[in-house]
């Protein structure tokens, strides 16, 4: 048996040193027409631009991601701005030279094709206080080295997510917010390894309230873009389903959309669970689908997996005389989940 494994792995590994094998030829392979990655807004998208010559064949596009700008009490908070310096060659002295760099930022990743921005959202969500020190104050305090308190890092984000929300409007961006990760549970494997290296886990809040506050404080003056909301804990479909209603309007189908299942939910009954929630509380049809949330080449037949999932719950449907028994109709809804939706969706 060990002897018959390790013919296979080998047999892979010589495979996997094909040209036909290589990345690029793969996604070929696999049918790949456009794939968005997970980038710093600091990024020089070298990569991105050096695969332009590629374009005839599929399409990278970067991925608006600011987490450490948003992460103010991270510990290497001011060299990320130090970063950021860099990459857009002036100084940032304050809130409002952070919020200039970060749209200057946004302008240069949608010259290379960018339509969409991602966020973690861990922990907290929204927690606004008009007694609050203003941001300016909170920026230049953390600059200087100075402590701010966990409800001020709290407040602090909150508004400059709304300030996101506001330009990737403008923009016609899609924001995801991803919700509910446990990061570095083992402080052992931390110290040792490092950083997201595979010790995070599902966390267990309440985010009802503060989820409905931030939505709606981008929501008030028009500034809510299209939204995708991902969730790592399955007991909260339900209340981001019914909310998501509550900011739906005719800008897009199905504007505000409850994520596919994510993460560590990326399995038969956690793509059930939501694919469920979704229907009970929205229109099926509108469904953008499965997202490929990994840095692996391996993760793309996470798209098969889901299609075949989401076929026998169609067909679940159907049986129990909850769909009708209209092939050519239904044959639409997989289509338009598994391919046309998204393209929509990102124009």
């Amino acid at each position: 048996m060990t002897s018959l494994s390790h013919q296979r792995q080998q047999i892979a590994n010589d495979m996997l040193c094909l040209d036909d094998f290589r990345p690029r030829e793969l996604l070929v392979k696999m049918n790949v027409e456009e794939l968005c990655t997970t980038d710093d807004p600091a990024d020089n998208l070298e990569y991105h631009k050096k695969l332009k010559d590629e374009e005839k064949r599929f399409v990278v596009r970067p991925t608006f991601r600011p987490d450490k700008a948003l992460n103010i009490l991270r510990d290497d908070y001011n060299k990320c701005v130090a970063d950021l310096e860099k990459a857009v060659g002036y100084s940032i002295a304050s809130y409002d030279d952070l919020c200039k760099a970060l749209v200057d930022r946004m302008d240069y990743f949608e010259e290379a094709g960018c339509r969409i921005s991602d966020h973690s959202l861990e922990g907290y969500v929204y927690m606004e206080d008009e007694s609050a020190a203003t941001q300016d104050d909170i920026f230049s305090r953390r600059r200087n080295n100075e402590a701010i308190t966990a409800k001020e890092a709290a407040v602090y984000r909150s508004r400059l997510l709304v300030f996101f929300a506001a330009n990737y409007h403008k923009k016609g961006w899609i924001m995801q917010l991803h919700i509910g990760a446990l990061r570095n549970n083992s402080t052992k494997r931390y110290e040792s390894i490092g950083v997201d290296s595979g010790f995070d886990s599902a966390d267990d809040f309440s985010y009802a309230k503060e989820l409905s506050s931030l939505l709606d404080a981008m929501d008030y003056n028009d500034n809510l873009p299209k939204t995708i909301i991902y969730n790592l804990n399955s007991k909260d479909n339900t209340t981001i389903a019914t909310m998501l209603g509550n900011f739906q309007n005719a800008e897009a189908r199905s504007k505000i959309q409850l994520g596919a299942a994510w993460w560590v939910l990326d399995h038969k009954r956690g793509m059930e669970n939501q694919l469920m929630s979704f229907a009970e509380s929205g229109v099926l049809a509108n469904f953008v689908g499965m997202v490929t949330d990994s840095r692996s080449m391996l993760s793309f037949p996470r798209h098969e997996y889901f299609r075949r999932i989401l076929c026998n719950y169609i067909g679940g449907l159907v049986e129990n005389g909850e769909y009708p028994d209209d092939e050519e109709m239904l044959s639409e809804i997989v289509k338009d989940i598994c391919y046309n939706n998204i393209k929509n969706f990102m124009k």
